[in-house]
């Protein structure tokens, strides 16, 4: 029985690790756009840096961000880079974080 409130504690801790790292890396206003217009379709940099009115090599930036936190995925079309949201991921990110604040285990 102790074992299994341990395996409980250590899958908490490492839930609670992996939901602080991805909320450190949407604590910001523009990555939160990004997000929330990748949500609704693909875009590209330019695009994104007219709506959002930060700079091309700005939003750039955001994207890797986003993308190496698995957040954001790439398609390349001819010459230009299309992002997206990654819904399932972010779907799970959020029932994690019911997971973590509402079940009690």
């Amino acid at each position: 029985m102790v074992f299994d409130c341990r395996v409980t504690r250590d899958k908490k801790e490492a839930l609670l690790d992996e939901l602080s790292s991805l909320l450190k890396v949407i604590d910001d206003k523009s990555r939160m756009e990004i997000l929330r217009i990748l949500v609704n379709g693909k875009s590209y940099g330019k695009a994104l840096s007219d709506i959002i009115g930060i700079s091309t090599p700005t939003i750039s930036h955001h994207l890797e961000v986003l993308k190496q936190a698995g957040l954001v995925k790439e398609e390349k079309l001819r010459n230009i880079k299309y992002f997206y949201a990654d819904k399932d991921r972010l779907k799970k990110i959020i029932d994690d974080i019911n997971k973590y604040f509402f079940n009690a285990e």
